[in-house]
């Protein structure tokens, strides 16, 4: 078996592995990334919120995703049930400078330019290495077991290890950590279209939420070389009985929502249909001596308000920040992953509380702006992802309209309940 020994050992080259991978290798430590597929691979989450720019620009990777010409993405705009179009919302109407805008994004090409940067920055990067276990030493993870595709070993011994590994969830499945969010228990289907309708100036690369009459909603992403991603969002029940035909069911969906129908009218189709459901998630715990968990290998909450690739980029960011200051000795050891549970607890609830709001039919966004403007701009804070700040007036009237889920950090108190 070959042995390697590094400061950092990084599971997953998506963006949260990259961003911690590539941060780390910048402040000097030795890090190695160790990716399962041996080349680029799909991954649904192509919209970013304006505010992950901070984490892009700290890896040094803003000006290649700019090269790499992915659509710019300036607002975003919501239909209702009938087809009629709210007004947009720009970016630039509550934030100035460079995060005014963003992109849309295919995720093959762009998780490619965060690989090349993390390995531009010194990251040994490891592509056909599957992580299969974390090996431990007296309740402290100091390393990883890899397998090579092509099936010979390799033995990780790190000081710290960051989980990426997304929904496969390496630390979730070897310590039973994985928790459904069954509030939020929906099935998501979605393809690909060339063509189609698009609007023209800063709404081209809008992301457009679109209500249907039976509770759920559809995305409509548009993406660079005049492709789309379309995908319809609804409850399990909604779409028991045609789970078999997931064509029929989408098909459904979009001839129920006039906007969209329009949009696709003289589109054509690429590719099949893709489905996932029950996929919101959380872990029942943040990491453990020697571990931290980023991205969705911690947590997915629900594509409505664009969430996946934000919390990806900016735990991978505080991931490696924390670690960081561990390995400088500025932090000890056994303080990191209280650090990393307060801030990443606190710092995803709003946008947690926001979703299981959106969900509920009696709550209106549209009412609470209209009976609170006051609370106009913690609302729209949280759509940008503009989350290091206090937002207790507003969870305190979301709380006021709607039931509210238990804390995530009361949630993760309470590990014996939060275990699967």
């Amino acid at each position: 078996m070959r042995s390697l020994n590094v400061d950092v050992a990084v599971v997953g080259a998506g963006p949260a592995g990259c961003a911690a991978a590539t941060l780390l290798a910048q402040h000097g430590h030795d890090v190695a990334l160790f990716e399962r597929e041996p080349g680029p691979r799909y991954h649904v989450g192509e919209s970013l919120l304006p505010m992950c720019r901070g984490v892009l620009d700290r890896m040094g990777a803003v000006e290649a995703i700019e090269g790499a010409a992915f659509q710019r993405k300036d607002g975003v705009r919501f239909v209702r049930a009938d087809g009629r179009p709210s007004q947009p919302f720009y970016f630039a109407s509550h934030l100035q400078g460079p995060e005014a805008a963003t992109w849309q994004v295919d995720r093959e090409r762009f998780d490619e330019v965060l690989l090349r940067r993390a390995a531009e920055c010194g990251v040994k990067v490891y592509r056909g290495h599957e992580a299969t276990a974390l090996q431990e030493n007296d309740g402290v993870v100091t390393g990883l077991k890899v397998t090579h595709q092509e099936g010979h070993e390799v033995s990780a011994t790190a000081r710290w290890v960051v989980d990426a590994s997304g929904r496969d969830g390496l630390s979730m499945r070897q310590y039973r950590w994985r928790n459904a969010e069954r509030a939020l228990n929906r099935v998501a289907v979605w393809g690909y279209y060339s063509g189609g309708t698009r609007a023209a100036g800063r709404d081209e690369g809008a992301t457009t939420v679109c209500s249907l009459a039976t509770g759920g909603w559809i995305w409509h992403i548009p993406l660079a070389n005049d492709m789309t991603s379309v995908g319809v969002v609804a409850r399990v029940d909604q779409f028991e009985g045609e789970l078999q035909d997931r064509e029929q069911a989408y098909q459904s969906a979009i001839a129920a929502q006039p906007w969209v129908q329009e949009q696709l009218r003289v589109a054509s189709r690429v590719g099949e249909l893709r489905l996932t459901r029950n996929y919101s998630y959380f872990g029942a715990r943040t990491g453990k001596p020697g571990l931290l968990l980023c991205g969705d290998a911690f947590a997915f909450l629900d594509p409505v308000f664009s969430s996946g690739m934000y919390i990806a980029l900016t735990s991978g960011g505080m991931t490696a920040d924390l670690i960081h200051r561990s390995l400088a000795g500025d932090l000890p050891h056994d303080e990191v992953e209280s650090a990393y549970e307060d801030w990443l607890t606190t710092h995803i609830e709003p946008m947690r509380r926001l979703i299981h709001a959106f969900y509920d039919p009696a709550f209106s966004v549209g009412s609470l702006v209209r009976e609170r403007p006051d609370l106009r701009g913690d609302l729209t804070d949280i759509l940008v992802g503009n989350l290091d700040r206090d937002f207790t007036e507003l969870m305190a009237e979301l709380g006021e309209r709607t039931r509210l889920p238990a804390p995530l950090s009361d949630r993760l108190a309470n590990r014996e309940d939060a275990c699967e």
